[in-house]
């Protein structure tokens, strides 16, 4: 059975590391990109099943990134949950107007 692959992008260390480990832990198969550039580029490569996009993100920014993985067609169908400090309505809808298919605001309660 394959693993599910989890693509992470988050320029905070403390927490790509924290999600990592979790999801790890929980069974997925765990890559992770610290700015946009970077992440677009591990996104075509690896062709996860789900990306945790930060929109405040370095080189590119998430939304940016958004946009550029739903126009290639090798990722257009990718899960993307956008995890954000930027918690307003307005930025939610933006996230979602790009083609997140969810949106949660940071810090994460579990």
């Amino acid at each position: 059975m394959t693993k599910t692959k989890v693509l992470i992008v988050e320029d905070y260390r403390p927490l790509a590391e924290t999600l990592e480990y979790q999801l790890q832990r929980a069974g997925y198969e765990v890559s992770r990109a610290s700015d946009g550039q970077e992440a677009i580029q591990q996104a075509k490569l690896i062709l996860p099943d789900v990306i945790f996009l930060d929109i405040d993100l370095p080189v590119i920014n998430g939304v940016d990134v958004c946009k550029l993985l739903r126009a290639d067609p090798s990722t257009k169908d990718t899960l993307i949950l956008m995890l954000s400090a930027l918690g307003e309505e307005s930025d939610q809808v933006v996230g979602f107007a790009v083609g997140a298919d969810d949106y949660v605001v940071k810090p994460v309660e579990s």
